[in-house]
């Protein structure tokens, strides 16, 4: 058998050769994956918490198509469970409300209670959704015209009767 840089040459053809790394190998490889597993998750947050500011941001931007991305950003970052107080904090609650007041779009109104709905997932989430006045802007809505469908009509009842539960331990 011959060896040609590492290669042992047999009958079917070249087959690399295996090398043993030996101890010290297998510990500065873990030391290595260590080392940037640490860094990754040092530089995490940050990203995340700027992922998350950018998301609320785009529920203030001029057209439905951000205004509706935006919504269905937050509504993904909420149901994460990390971002919730960053997205409390940033007043996500606030402008979602703010979207479904304006009622020009629907696919806007569906994605915003949605994102509403996932806020309220958490305790946290329904007090700041119930202090910015969501249950008498969402009993208006389901009052007025603002939704036609039944399923929009419907995720507004019951996102009422969680929301007033919530009213009712707060107050």
């Amino acid at each position: 058998m011959f060896s040609i840089h590492g290669y042992n040459l047999v009958k079917d053809g070249p087959v690399r050769e295996e090398t043993d790394e030996g101890a010290v190998g297998k510990v500065v490889r873990f030391l290595l994956v260590g080392s940037i597993a640490a860094v990754a998750l040092k530089l995490a947050p940050s990203i995340g918490a700027g992922n998350v500011i950018g998301a609320v941001g785009l529920l203030e931007a001029d057209t439905a198509l951000m205004q509706r991305t935006g919504a269905d950003r937050v509504r993904m970052l909420a149901n994460t469970g990390w971002a919730d107080d960053v997205l409390l904090r940033e007043g996500a609650p606030a402008k979602l409300l703010a979207l479904l007041s304006k009622g020009s779009d629907p696919s806007v109104m569906v994605a915003g209670l949605k994102a509403l709905d996932a806020l309220c997932a958490t305790y946290d989430g329904r007090e700041a959704v119930v202090l910015t006045g969501a249950v008498d802007r969402l009993q208006e809505a389901l009052d007025g015209d603002w939704v036609s469908t039944e399923d929009g009509r419907e995720a507004i009842a019951q996102l009422l009767v969680i929301l007033r539960i919530q009213q009712n331990n707060i107050e």
